[in-house]
């Protein structure tokens, strides 16, 4: 158990970049407006896309409850979401799977396999709950500001929030297996990039 917590933590140092963050703050402060700068245009740019997102979903209350379902805000929230859990679920599963360098380091090593893959699991889980939570909070809010509903309505939330990546992972993990089966990861990587792109260009386009 401490392997994988010791791996899990040195995951996630690497997929956030924690080590060279606190270098930078901490060595070099004549860059340290560099990250400032960077979270705070996440911050505004988020912040914006966000305000926009919560002003459509609650329109959308507002006409579900004029025609008596007003629980339809959550449902079209929920469904954008795992849509877009399934989408970056792809990306994610191959980055972390076929196109990371870690592995040959870490096979080798006194892990079980087990360890590898949950680890990695994770990590992905934990991106997409970055995805997952702005996109599905503001409808909770809106839905429980608007009906009021009991305390189990919170509790219930919660719950479907932490089993709402589940599905999405488990189809695109499917879905890279059979493409992985029928693709050669290796001759094809700079094609299989250049179609991610691709489809990640459209998607930012058909959200907008």
């Amino acid at each position: 158990m401490k392997q994988f917590i010791y791996l899990l933590k040195t995951s996630l140092n690497v997929n956030f970049g924690i080590s060279a963050l606190r270098y930078r703050f901490t060595k070099e402060k004549n860059r340290l407006w560099e990250p400032i700068l960077i979270f705070l245009s996440i911050i505004l740019g988020g912040g914006s896309v966000i305000a926009f997102y919560t002003m459509i979903l609650y329109s959308t209350y507002t006409v579900g409850a004029a025609i008596n379902s007003p629980e339809i805000v959550i449902t079209i929230a929920l469904l954008a979401s795992q849509l877009m859990i399934f989408v970056f679920g792809i990306f994610y599963i191959i980055s972390a799977f076929y196109f990371s360098n870690d592995v040959n380091i870490l096979v080798p090593l006194p892990l079980k396999p087990y360890h590898i893959l949950g680890c990695k699991f994770i990590v992905i889980m934990i991106n997409e709950y970055l995805i997952l939570l702005p996109m599905l909070i503001p409808a909770i809010i809106i839905y429980g500001v608007g009906t009021r509903p009991d305390i189990a309505y919170w509790f219930k939330s919660v719950f479907i929030m932490l089993l709402s990546p589940v599905i999405p992972l488990i189809i695109a993990s499917v879905f890279v297996l059979i493409l992985m089966r029928l693709v050669n990861v290796r001759k094809s990587k700079d094609l299989l990039v250049v179609i991610g792109g691709l489809l990640g260009l459209f998607l930012g386009v058909a959200i907008n």
